[in-house]
């Protein structure tokens, strides 16, 4: 049962998406943020198109992975990269008590690590329980999501 057609959306705990340009917007402002703590700015995502960022946005909502990771090769400036990496930590899995951090992780950076600063473990990345050593660029390399935000879900003891 849909609680958006039952009137009980939890409108002050979730963001309301009521249309595509919702999404999309919500999408692009989260990649420009990501953009400038991985790279220093979000210049890249502003030299694209607005047909690259159509495409873009419609890949991911699509799950058309060629066509997102050939738009996402002229966002991903190697060279520009600051040595951060933008990563959300989530605590409490229940929505009464869903608390999002921000961080702007060193790119050397273990999971653990990470962790300790907050006083916080264990954790899920994508559902799976991470491995406390793995390395956080790991992590934002092959985990990360399309807005380039590494999501951590750190549980409750």
């Amino acid at each position: 049962i849909n609680a958006e057609y039952m009137g009980h959306f939890p409108e002050k705990k979730l963001l309301h998406m009521r249309e595509g340009k919702d999404v999309q917007f919500f999408f692009n402002h989260s990649l420009k943020e990501a953009a400038c703590i991985k790279f220093g700015s979000a210049k890249a995502i502003f030299h694209l198109s607005a047909p690259e960022q159509n495409e873009l946005v419609a890949a991911v909502r699509d799950q058309k992975f060629e066509h997102y990771k050939k738009i996402h090769q002229k966002i991903a400036q190697p060279d520009g990269h600051t040595g951060k990496l933008p990563v959300r930590l989530y605590s409490g899995l229940g929505l009464e008590t869903i608390q999002v951090t921000l961080k702007a992780a060193p790119a050397d950076m273990t999971l653990a690590q990470l962790l300790d600063t907050t006083g916080a473990s264990p954790s899920l990345v994508h559902g799976v329980s991470a491995l406390p050593d793995t390395p956080l660029q790991w992590l934002a390399d092959n985990a990360a999501h399309p807005d380039l935000w590494l999501n951590v879900v750190v549980l409750d003891h």
